[in-house]
């Protein structure tokens, strides 16, 4: 029973583009396709990432203290980097922006995170949930909540600067690839834009979660992915916005979209 609402909330499925509340609607300023390649069998990188383990099991006790630790190595790894234009506010607000979508999935609270999209320009109102929004966000919780992570394999890549793609397609290493986006009545500003043609900033934060996979969908089953939380700057509100939630895992089995 539970694998069938992962289905049904989730409607993911290999390479699908989907969205958890209101469907990407098609436009002619979609984003277009990075280069890529057929999915193939899983590559040893692939293989790699699917036999890696976790440092890092959040429970009820632990869970704030392990975001926070996050976004810590978020912060770190983006010092690091040093990415091409990317200054101390805006590294700061892109570890800030992580912290948030990491926290939505792996310690959901529907309030705190409905505050946290507003402040990033979603166009919703703070209020109160429904009765039917409030448990679908607890069904997500369900599934979702304590996700085990490996906080030190977190990485940054860009994805698009100044329009150019400058990212390795992981569909062309072989990962089977899910995506999120919000679409509609409930994008976030900027969602309609074409990153090329718009010379839009991307940058992914992403690290090893273990997250379900639809293997039979008939059982509830877990594989260790890779999780990308994909922003693009806002030169206007001069802050980092939610783009994608992209999920990079094994070809062979199905890959989710996670919730946003």
């Amino acid at each position: 029973m539970k694998a069938k609402l992962i289905v049904a909330i989730l409607i993911a499925v290999v390479g699908v583009t989907l969205a958890v509340r209101t469907f990407w609607p098609a436009s002619s300023n979609r984003a277009k396709p990075a280069p890529s390649e057929e999915v193939s069998n899983p590559s040893e990188q692939v293989e790699e990432l699917l036999t890696g383990t976790y440092d890092t099991v959040p429970t009820e006790e632990t869970i704030e203290a392990d975001i926070r630790r996050a976004e810590a190595r978020a912060e770190s790894v983006l010092m690091a980097a040093r990415l091409p234009s990317m200054n101390a506010n805006q590294r700061a607000d892109l570890a800030d922006a992580f912290r948030e979508r990491l926290e939505s999935v792996i310690n959901p609270d529907y309030m705190r995170d409905l505050r946290a999209r507003v402040a990033r320009g979603q166009p919703v109102e703070i209020k109160e949930p429904t009765p039917e929004q409030l448990e679908q966000s607890n069904s997500w919780k369900e599934h979702f909540a304590l996700l085990p992570i490996d906080i030190q394999s977190l990485e940054v890549r860009p994805i698009y600067q100044r329009g150019a793609y400058v990212a390795e397609s992981m569909t062309a290493k072989g990962f089977g690839e899910g995506t999120t986006k919000l679409g509609g009545a409930t994008a976030f500003p900027m969602s309609e834009l074409d990153p090329v043609e718009d010379k839009l900033d991307i940058v992914e934060v992403r690290l090893p979660m273990e997250v379900p996979v639809p293997v039979g969908r008939d059982d509830e089953t877990r594989e260790r992915n890779l999780v990308g939380f994909q922003f693009v700057w806002s030169r206007e509100r001069q802050q980092w916005i939610p783009w994608v939630i992209k999920n990079y895992g094994n070809p062979n089995r199905g890959v989710f979209g996670l919730p946003f």
